[in-house]
């Protein structure tokens, strides 16, 4: 919700095209099928994996490429894999979490299809995600080492706040005087 401004009016020159994860939405399958061996969850399953085959095919590959094989081979996919969301939300009671899952998919579908229109776009964040959480932890752990402190002086610390700056290594103690008095 905190990025959905950015996204208002995505079509115009200078406006952030909004590209979502299907790692998220397959999550939510999965979730589903761990939980009581779905077969609707397994079917999801599958057809999100054919994607990601398509995707490990064409890893290392300019984004040229990417596109021209997202096109090919990916894009009759996704129509085949939202005719069939659509289909069996119709089937499913409203309120289930199998219901949740396809609608998330289904209310997220330009933004989940849109890496197949420009291969520079990866089709889920993974790679983002596992480079930040290093930093994440890392200023985390910081964090709550200060946090326990009685001066909580956390907040003016500039490194522990710093995105990136919070991991263990790149934070000196001994350069910053809130941490020195914390």
């Amino acid at each position: 919700a905190g990025f959905e401004p950015l996204y208002v009016g995505e079509r115009q020159p200078g406006r952030i095209l909004e590209a979502a994860c299907w790692a998220h939405a397959r999550r939510k399958f999965y979730d589903i099928f761990v939980a009581n061996k779905s077969p609707i969850a397994a079917d999801a399953l599958g057809r999100i994996g054919k994607l990601y085959e398509i995707e490990a095919d064409v890893r290392g590959q300019s984004s040229t490429m990417r596109h021209e094989q997202r096109a090919l081979r990916a894009s009759p996919l996704l129509q085949a894999l939202h005719a069939w969301l659509s289909a069996t939300l119709t089937t499913v009671s409203k309120k289930s979490e199998l219901a949740n899952a396809i609608r998330y998919s289904l209310t997220r579908w330009p933004a989940l299809t849109r890496y197949c229109e420009n291969g520079a776009i990866e089709i889920d964040n993974n790679i983002a995600e596992r480079a930040l959480r290093g930093c994440a932890l890392g200023r985390n752990n910081v964090k709550s080492v200060f946090m326990r402190s009685r001066t909580n002086q956390s907040a003016r610390c500039p490194s522990v706040t710093a995105v990136g700056m919070g991991s263990p290594g790149s934070h000196n103690q001994s350069d910053c005087k809130n941490c020195m008095s914390a």
